[in-house]
């Protein structure tokens, strides 16, 4: 009979602790802003340990485009820890929730980066652009960063984690943050 209820509370405690909590959205929202906050203005003309206000991710051989789990530091330092990072897409969000993306080589000489500002306007004219816009929403306690532009969603990504960095080089106000992507382009 003992053994039976130490099984019991083994297994009880090993599912209790198995539970993994979703970041919510206040915890992601709070942290975008801490990296808008971090942005090259008039007033904040360098970035410390590569923190320049944008999320970046792999893009080696458009890993990007194939894969539905993503890791988005807010640190470009992350070329100098992880090579994969040589080829990055690069995630810039505003205040006014505007949303950027750019692809990045940053270990060849000279290094390049390539802006995609606006969306076409879906269903008008090819030469109307339109910026896109990001939005942070929660369901069943579950957070989601979606990608739209205009009223058309583009993309949407669950957030199933978000954890402070602690490699020496990104600082102490980096973050990873881990999307699945649940809706694609």
């Amino acid at each position: 009979m003992k053994s039976i209820f130490t099984l019991s509370l083994t297994l009880c405690c090993c599912f209790l602790m198995g539970q993994s909590e979703y970041p919510g959205k206040k915890e992601v929202e709070k942290v975008i802003k801490l990296t808008i906050g971090q942005k090259l203005t008039k007033k904040n003309s360098s970035c410390e340990y590569g923190q320049c206000g944008e999320w970046w991710t792999a893009n080696k051989d458009s890993i990007f485009y194939k894969t539905d789990t993503l890791k988005f530091y807010n640190s470009s330092n992350i070329v100098d820890t992880d090579t994969s990072f040589c080829i990055s897409l690069v995630w810039d969000f505003d205040n006014a929730n505007n949303f950027n993306e750019s692809r990045a080589k940053m270990c060849q000489e000279p290094t390049t980066r390539s802006v995609k500002v606006w969306a076409p306007a879906l269903g008008q004219n090819v030469n109307t652009k339109i910026p896109n816009k990001y939005g942070i929403a929660s369901m069943n306690n579950i957070t989601y960063v979606t990608i739209y532009a205009d009223q058309t969603i583009l993309e949407t990504y669950k957030v199933i984690h978000l954890k402070k960095t602690t490699e020496r080089n990104l600082g102490d106000k980096s973050y990873c943050l881990t999307l699945v992507r649940q809706r694609r382009r």
